[in-house]
């Protein structure tokens, strides 16, 4: 089979693993932000499950996609039981487990948030932190453990992992966010929203430090930065999160203050944070393409 072939199939998997992160790290914590509310959860529940579900198939999918790719057999390659073993010892089998466990991990979350959605005690709540914090350092570990960060320092491995948790944060909370929108009133909007933009300047902060930090060591020099693919792509991005950004300060100090004020709609803010998403997910596929298509020695 083509490498194209399989480097498209690799960009899906990655794509769907993103997604399905992005909901493991917002999710527990959009329950405790909008306290459990019942009409809120409800409403995320079946997508939360099936994007975790799918994400958990597309790690299984990963891994073979890569056997496939070093066996150079076609799709009868990807079962190769020489090449299953070769890439299982690889950073490629130690991210395959990261990454499973912090889906099977996202899944228990989820089920003692969706069975307790009533009555939430505090000892559940602790259990959920427990989790949810360990979950974090297991999806933060499965991004350094393989590709080309995988042979930086170990403070670029912690810079990765804090980007991309910051990153999925940000992007995951952006559907529960149009939910909450649709649901509650505009008052109790502005204040989830409230609470939502403190949260969100340090997660902003956090990412943009860590992305400029990986960015320094990854593209040596200006040069590289401008005449290379992976260069110009992650300039690319660069303008997307300024993008997003500009969303976001419109979000604070338009949209949020309007609705205390009755002077703006909850729709309004729903379709602006829709727009803020459709932004998000081209991020992503931009970042899917950068360690996908091109490295930062690619020309």
């Amino acid at each position: 089979m083509p490498s194209s072939i399989w480097d498209i199939a690799t960009l899906v998997t990655k794509l769907l693993i993103y997604a399905g992160f992005a909901q493991a790290v917002a999710i527990p914590f959009i329950a405790v932000l909008c306290r459990f509310n019942q009409a809120i959860l409800a409403q995320l529940k079946k997508t939360s499950y099936i994007g975790l579900f799918l994400a958990l198939l597309a790690t299984t999918a990963y891994f073979f996609i890569q056997v496939a790719v070093f066996a150079e057999n076609g799709f009868s390659g990807a079962f190769d039981q020489f090449y299953i073993e070769l890439i299982w010892r690889s950073g490629v089998g130690e991210m395959t487990i990261w990454r499973a466990s912090a889906v099977i991990m996202s899944l228990l979350s989820l089920v003692l948030i969706y069975r307790h959605v009533n009555k939430p005690s505090l000892r559940l709540l602790v259990l959920i932190m427990v989790i949810y914090t360990f979950n974090l350092i297991v999806i933060g570990l499965s991004f350094s453990a393989s590709g080309h960060v995988s042979e930086l320092s170990n403070l670029a491995h912690f810079t990765i992992g804090l980007h991309v948790l910051m990153a999925f944060g940000w992007l995951g909370l952006l559907w529960p966010l149009i939910v909450i929108c649709r649901t509650f009133k505009s008052q109790a909007v502005a204040h989830v929203m409230h609470r939502f933009g403190q949260m969100a300047l340090v997660m902003v902060t956090l990412l943009i430090a860590a992305g400029g930090y990986l960015a320094f060591n990854l593209v040596i020099g200006l040069d590289a930065l401008l005449h290379t693919n992976y260069g110009q792509l992650l300039l690319f991005k660069l303008l997307l999160v300024i993008v997003m950004l500009l969303f976001a300060a419109y979000h604070k100090f338009i949209l949020v203050p309007g609705l205390l004020k009755a002077t703006k709609s909850r729709y309004s803010l729903a379709s602006s944070i829709k727009a803020e998403l459709g932004v998000g997910v081209a991020i992503l596929i931009v970042t899917a393409l950068l360690t996908t298509w091109v490295g930062p020695t690619s020309h």
